[in-house]
């Protein structure tokens, strides 16, 4: 549907939904289930503990190289 404004600010108004129903609630989870479906989530499962904070953060850059070594 095209939806025509004369200003910006009736357009961020329309954008926003006041008073969402049961359709609304179900095109989001659809939407949500495809983006998923597309890129799941992909995080390490487990609790690491980490000394100090260049520790933690050197783990999470590692993982992150990882991931996208992985994914080319």
């Amino acid at each position: 549907m095209i939806y025509k404004f004369k200003t910006f600010e009736e357009a961020q108004k329309n954008i926003w939904n006041v008073e969402p129903d049961e359709t609304y609630y179900k095109q989001i989870r659809a939407l949500f289930a495809m983006a998923f479906t597309i890129n799941p989530p992909q995080c390490k499962r487990g609790l690491f503990v980490f000394k100090t904070f260049e520790e933690a953060n050197e783990f999470r850059l590692k993982d992150q190289i990882e991931r996208a070594l992985k994914n080319v």
